[in-house]
């Protein structure tokens, strides 16, 4: 019947070629035998495919014809069921149900169209027997949806397949099949499939892995799913392959065979091996270049037996980063991590195209310059602005044995940073730790980009201060925990002494304190006339400060020059007037003298101190040389 066709077919040709009728006739005549062609061809094909029942769904579909979806095909074996989908796939994610509606196992998606469950859960650990939703869902490139479903029964070691209907699942299943939905509709995968021993596979080869056949059925019982494991029927796929090999297409008419990729039981992969130790293992067996590389390979003597990224500019001219070679082991041997070039040709590293770390051919690494003079050579981008250098300096005569880091203003102006030199010891000796100038030139040390310890050309050392006058110029708090010795003299800004006493009040600097007679070893503001419990005044800044401060305590002068509260009202008050507490809280006097006999007296007990500046009236504050008496 076939040839009949063809031979109308040819007939037809000719009539055409030999029509001398308008072009436009030509294409029609064309239109028309491409149509007869195919109609033919379509028939042939629907004699050899089987019946498939007709669901609500087909039936919506072939009444609203869509863009072609992929095709799912479930093959099933002892240790695991592949999902594979045919057409436009661009990620595929698998979800397995219990029949209690349970998700116990979720891919999430990922790159590629095969995903594998090996019947176990999300942990890790076998699942238990019984029948499984499965739920595969695909994308394409233009992120289109596709979900289809079917059964796996897990029974006695073996794995039944079902493309089934929702008939078959439980209702804890339907549920979590709608819950999970997230397209129009979700079919039954399209076939379903066991992995069985290939006839062909001999016994006595007891080295060689045993062949196994993909097939390809729609059982639509658990019977006829394992009538299919002892004589495997094929449909659309064909062919032989090993286990644990994952599948490719050999053709493009839809032959399956072995691929160079292999994965155990305990999901290690291989490329190129089937004893992977790691995660993923890649060898080559082929001489010359093998492993894993990113780049152009052209018969390169030095060949990479394991791991290598390069760029083949030619032989010789090559960038090598590899962890093991078959012909150059490295310095350190076959198992070191090595980055070469295989010419005298430098390697570079930069960023924002420009290099910022340099190897020579020579050995010598430079940061900051194309052109290192020694080991390691670190400069600034601008000229004489700093640099690192371990190593001798060339002409130095202060020359670094072992460490230095210097600015290079010159051989005279050269500031340095050192642990030893060869000609310069230090004043203790070669091993001694050494920061100098080779001139007058100050050693400032700052935080953030501000001054806090200067060393000048004389030796003073000054902390917040830029200009020290003295041995150590501190400007500012100085802390001491311990004791203070000092040989000399104490030379204070402020003129009093204080000492930190506890009070129940808030008190202000200035005011006249008395002691509290309610407590022990406090003190109050004063606010009777002529008390003979006067103790002193609270201090702004005192020279000397004894005791140690704390909350509840302030500082009270005895003895020294202080600014003291004073009042005129009563009488004005001269420069070396005694002074007394008032009744106003706080705030001295004038003291009047007494008559005791044919004597002028001031009471005794109730003198503050000496007035060193006059107040004519009002209130106010005036310096006060302190002498309680």
């Amino acid at each position: 019947m076939i040839a009949i066709k063809i031979n109308k077919l040819s007939r037809i040709s000719d009539f055409v070629r030999r029509s001398t009728m308008h072009q436009t006739l030509r294409i029609v005549a064309a239109l028309a035998v491409s149509l007869f062609l195919f109609g033919e061809v379509s028939a042939q094909n629907s004699r050899h495919l089987p019946a498939e029942p007709q669901t609500d769904v087909q039936a919506v579909e072939r009444a609203n014809p869509q863009p072609s979806t992929p095709i799912v095909t479930a093959t099933a074996s002892s240790r695991a069921v592949r999902y594979v989908s045919v057409g436009e796939v661009r990620q595929t994610r698998l979800q397995v149900f219990s029949a209690d509606g349970v998700q116990v196992f979720d891919s999430d998606f990922k790159l590629g169209n095969l995903v594998a469950w090996h019947l176990q859960d999300q942990q890790g650990q076998p699942v238990a027997t019984g029948t499984y939703l499965f739920l595969v869902s695909v994308k394409d490139f233009n992120d289109n949806l596709t979900q289809k479903f079917g059964t796996a029964t897990l029974e006695q070691e073996q794995v039944y397949l079902e493309q089934g209907g929702r008939d078959a699942l439980s209702q804890a299943q339907s549920s979590a099949l709608e819950v999970n939905r997230e397209t129009k509709a979700i079919t039954p995968v399209d076939r379903v499939g066991v992995a069985a021993l290939n006839s062909a596979t001999s016994v006595a080869s007891v080295n060689s892995k045993p062949e196994v056949s993909a097939t390809t059925a729609q059982p639509t019982s658990k019977s006829a799913a394992t009538q299919q494991s002892s004589a495997p029927t094929t449909d659309a796929l064909s062919g032989t392959g090993t286990q644990y090999n994952l599948a490719k297409w050999m053709d493009n008419v839809g032959t399956l065979g072995n691929s160079n990729i292999y994965e155990d039981l305990s999901g290690k992969v291989g490329i190129g091996t089937t004893t992977p130790q790691t995660a993923l293992e890649v060898k080559s067996s082929v001489v010359g270049p093998s492993g894993f590389f990113v780049g152009n390979y052209n018969n390169n003597p030095v060949a990479f037996s394991e791991f290598g990224l390069y760029n083949d500019l030619g032989i010789g001219s090559r960038a090598q980063f590899y962890m093991r070679s078959s012909t150059y082991t490295g310095a350190d041997g076959a198992s070191s991590f090595n980055i070469y070039t295989n010419t005298v040709a430098p390697i570079n590293i930069g960023t924002n195209g420009v290099p910022r770390l340099r190897i020579e051919a020579g050995g010598n690494v430079g940061i900051g310059t194309t052109t290192p003079s020694t080991n390691l050579e670190v400069r600034a981008n601008s000229p004489n602005s700093g640099g690192f250098f371990v190593g001798n300096v060339n002409n130095n005569p202060f020359a670094f044995s072992e460490f230095g880091l210097y600015n290079d203003l010159g051989p005279a102006g050269r500031a340095q940073f050192y642990m030893r030199s060869s000609t310069y010891n230090g004043p203790d000796g070669a091993s001694s730790f050494n920061i100098y100038t080779n001139t007058a030139s100050p050693i400032n040390l700052g935080t953030a980009g501000t001054l806090r310890m200067k060393i000048d050309g004389s030796g003073r050392v000054g902390i917040g201060t830029n200009s020290p006058t003295a041995k150590l110029d501190v400007a500012g708090d100085m802390n001491v925990t311990g004791n203070a010795v000092v040989a000399g003299n104490i030379a204070a800004k402020y003129q009093d002494v204080a000492e930190w006493v506890p009070s129940r009040e808030q008190l202000k600097a200035g005011t006249v304190v008395v002691l509290d007679t309610e407590q022990t070893n406090a003190v109050i503001s004063s606010h009777r006339a002529y008390d003979t419990h006067v103790a002193g005044v609270v201090s702004a800044q005192p020279g000397v400060i004894l005791g140690q401060g704390g909350d509840g305590k302030v500082l009270v002068a005895t003895t020294g020059r202080v600014k003291v509260k004073v009042d005129a009202t009563r009488s004005p008050i001269r420069v070396g007037d005694l002074l007394v507490t008032s009744n106003r809280e706080g705030v001295a006097m004038r003291s009047l003298p007494v008559r005791a006999g044919r004597t002028w007296m001031h009471r005794p007990g109730t003198i503050i101190g000496k007035a060193l500046e006059p107040l004519a009236v009002g209130t106010g504050e005036i310096l006060v040389l302190l002498s309680l008496q």
